[in-house]
């Protein structure tokens, strides 16, 4: 469990401080605004320069403060398990209509040399190094993969040397020392941000982003709130996610699912011969309580944007719900509603339901669908651009509706919903009063009303995206898995920090494993690290394989997570991390036993050794297997040990108290 005893948010000489245990963090803390009147082109940054107390009882502070034009209201409130919450209101008193970017609650220099653990990209930022501004290093990562999406000017993105986290992220001097957890909870009307300095001056802020929204005179915007914990940061975002679902709500967890994904292994050259195999070849697998998935991946359709079968699909596509369902497996579909093809006709009849720059210009382009156009297409080839619609528009909103209701009439029980996330804040929103979370939470609420209650949505996000929560069941937490060693292993590391939210929002998605043997790019101890650790998370366990390209030793390790009982969602887990890389992950099940996978990432077999205190495992510990069975892991002084453990493996231990 977290302590959070000595944390305390303090009012002193009209600054904000943060200590914990009685030392000074942060120090000279004041609220400040990023604004402007409607049409100008350069942002005004206003920082307060009193902070004046309209209450300060034991555990919380009020103020009241004025920034340019607007007026704002601010708390800070300490929880009953000694957490703080800063939450507040901003109304504008101008005379004419001004434009948001951003509000911090505060803005100081941070005391200790700590780093930004930035949970969206699952970087480890360092005091001392430098850091490109973050608008800059987002447009040119996508740019990286022929994707163009511009962000908004910013008076932070557009500074050096900012490492900036969105919703939730951890300040702290180690991977497994304490450090303070910020994340922002709710109610749901703008994404959170904190930022620290990594050169220079080690200024810290906590805010709130507001993508230039247009504000009235007298309108007032609820900001969205902000808890602060200290102690075992894993913990403590366990905690944030859980106060997360009381504040936004979350739908019923579903038991995790097993099944197949024809994306892996086909990808846009998916057939109805490739469904049909899977069809027959895990209809003899066992349906646990979650049940067990076939869903057909991107490759089905004419093009985005129209989600009718191509030539491959057409002559079979109504019968392939029915024979998926009669088999006892869940029809599933991967979706893309938000996108619209080049020669698609909304491109031309309906310009303005796309995302366009004030230039007109289209907002965000992708190319990943050149297939639509070009045989023998490549990835990267930019000939065929992409569109997404803006989900503020009310005919795109309609659009995006019928597409859902046509999956789901047509017998399709799961659908996997991606590229939703393409949303630029520098776009002429079709509605200029909701951010960018306001927008998303929107769609993904209108995505739910389309397809109904039981239908099982997959938000493909990759990422905590709270705008979700609430209306999806699963969410794919990372990116693309990959096909490599160390493509895998960067995205597993993506992935483990975000357990959090795992069977508190959604079952989490941390996308296919595959067991074959050939054409993985994987080595058999390489595939069981991928399928071991997607087992012991306990979310969703989907394969790209057919069950007739596992082997003997394959089909057994596969089997050890598909049963009838299906995989164990934890109700709790705790990794230790060395240089940003996971030796150990124990999870427990709710009835208290534990399984805890141990990791050789080096290139060499070698002894693996891991203390049980580090894993939070007090007692009398004992084995009780481990799974493969050699090399044997056991207990001594206190350690799990593993001698001579393959390179490039995991071992995963069965264990009771």
């Amino acid at each position: 469990m977290i302590m959070n005893n000595g944390l305390r948010i303090n009012w002193n000489s009209q600054h904000l401080g943060i200590d914990v245990d009685g030392e000074p963090r942060l120090r000279g803390g004041l609220p400040s605004l990023a604004w402007r009147y409607a049409g100008e082109t350069v942002w005004r940054w206003d920082r307060a320069t009193t902070l004046n107390a309209a209450n300060k009882e034991t555990g919380r502070l009020a103020f009241t403060l004025r920034l340019g034009p607007v007026s704002a209201t601010m708390a800070a409130v300490q929880g009953t398990d000694g957490s703080w919450t800063l939450s507040g209101e901003l109304c504008s008193e101008a005379e004419r209509p001004i434009e948001l970017a951003r509000f911090h609650y505060v803005q100081g220099l941070w005391g200790q040399d700590d780093n930004l653990l930035a949970l969206t990209e699952n970087r480890l930022f360092r005091r001392g190094e430098p850091v490109a501004p973050h608008r800059e290093r987002l447009e040119k990562t996508w740019a990286g993969f022929h994707v163009a999406w511009p962000r908004l000017a910013d008076p932070i993105h557009d500074e050096p040397d900012w490492a900036v986290a969105t919703d939730v992220a951890v300040l702290l001097g180690a991977w497994n020392a304490p450090g303070l957890v910020v994340g922002f909870t709710g109610p749901g009307t703008a994404f959170g941000e904190i930022g620290l300095r990594t050169t220079g001056e080690p200024a810290f802020y906590i805010g709130v982003r507001l993508d230039n929204i247009l504000v009235n005179p007298g309108e007032r915007r609820r900001l969205e709130h902000a808890r602060l914990s200290w102690g075992d940061w894993q913990s403590g975002l366990r905690q944030w996610a859980e106060l997360c679902t009381r504040e936004l709500g979350a739908r019923p967890v579903r038991a995790p699912l097993v099944g197949w994904c024809s994306w892996y292994q086909h990808y846009s050259g998916v057939g109805p011969e490739h469904v049909r195999q899977a069809v027959r070849e895990f209809a003899a697998w066992p349906i646990p309580v979650g049940g067990r998935l076939i869903q057909i991946d991107d490759g089905f359709q004419v093009m985005p944007g129209d989600w009718r079968p191509n030539e491959r699909f057409r002559d079979t596509w109504a019968a392939l719900p029915k024979e998926i369902a009669a088999s006892g497996s869940i029809p599933g579909l991967w979706l893309a509603p938000t996108t619209i093809f080049h020669r698609h006709p909304v491109v031309t009849e309906h310009p303005e339901w796309l995302q366009r720059l004030p230039d007109g210009q289209p907002a965000v382009s992708f190319s990943n669908w050149g297939w639509c156009d070009h045989e023998g297409y490549r990835w990267g080839d930019t000939r065929s651009p992409t569109y997404y619609l803006d989900p503020d528009h009310p005919g795109a909103q309609a659009f995006m509706v019928e597409i859902i209701r046509e999956a789901v009439r047509a017998g399709w029980r799961y659908l996997k919903l991606d590229f939703t996330y393409g949303l630029s804040t520098a776009r002429q929103a079709a509605n200029r009063s909701r951010t960018s979370m306001e927008t998303l939470r929107a769609m993904y609420q209108l995505f739910r009303e389309a397809a109904g209650p039981d239908t099982i949505l997959c938000a493909c996000i990759g990422e905590m995206g709270r705008y979700a929560l609430g209306h999806a069941d699963t969410a794919r937490l990372g990116g693309d898995i990959g096909g490599d060693w160390a493509t895998l292993g960067r995205n597993l590391m993506e992935f483990l920090p975000r357990l959090c939210t795992n069977g508190l929002w959604w079952n989490g998605d941390p996308d296919v494993f595959y067991m074959r043997s050939t054409n993985s790019g994987l080595s058999p101890e390489e595939s069981w690290v991928l399928t071991g650790t997607i087992g012991l998370i306990g979310g969703v366990f989907l394969t790209s394989d057919f069950a007739s390209q596992w082997e003997g030793e394959a089909a057994r390790r596969v089997r050890y997570f598909w049963n009838s009982a299906g995989p164990h969602r934890p109700a709790d887990q705790q990794g230790v991390y060395a240089a940003g890389v996971v030796e150990a992950l124990r999870v427990t099940d709710a009835d208290g036993s534990h399984r805890v996978g141990l990791y050789n990432w080096a290139d060499e077999a070698r002894t693996v050794s891991v203390p049980l205190a580090a894993l939070r495992l007090r007692g009398p510990v004992r084995v009780l297997g481990s799974f493969p069975e050699t090399p044997p892991v056991r207990i001594i002084d206190g350690t799990f040990v593993c001698e001579n453990q393959p390179p490039h493996s995991v071992r995963v231990v069965q264990c009771t108290i």
